[in-house]
């Protein structure tokens, strides 16, 4: 029974040290992060570049990454945002990403430009 409750308890601590929300943040910085130092590099060789990145947000999408939230949060989030049509499906935010990947030079340029 000792080593039961001792195997739960290890079990909630290791749980609750891991937030995949957390790590989708981290793993988010990161990656634009090295987008932009791609996007740099390319420019400094101007000419030479084999690899365009391209950093896409698609914004808020229905997932199950705010899973950990309370409840009571997680309802009024999903709820305000689809309301406010915040909220994306998952295929509609790979088609997003996706043609922002496949955009011709020209189009890319306009999607960057500042209003």
């Amino acid at each position: 029974r000792r080593r039961r409750r001792r195997r739960e308890e290890d079990k909630k601590k290791r749980s609750a040290s891991y937030v995949p929300a957390t790590a989708y943040a981290c793993s988010k910085t990161a990656l634009t992060m090295l987008s932009f130092s791609y996007a740099s590099r390319a420019l400094e060789d101007a000419g030479r570049c084999v690899v365009c990145p391209v950093l896409a947000d698609p914004g808020l999408v229905d997932t199950a990454i705010n899973r950990e939230w309370p409840a009571a949060l997680r309802f009024f989030y999903v709820r305000f945002a689809r309301r406010l049509k915040l909220l994306a499906s998952p295929e509609d935010a790979a088609t997003l990403v996706c043609r922002a990947c496949f955009l011709d030079p020209d189009e890319k340029k306009m999607a960057n430009a500042s209003p």
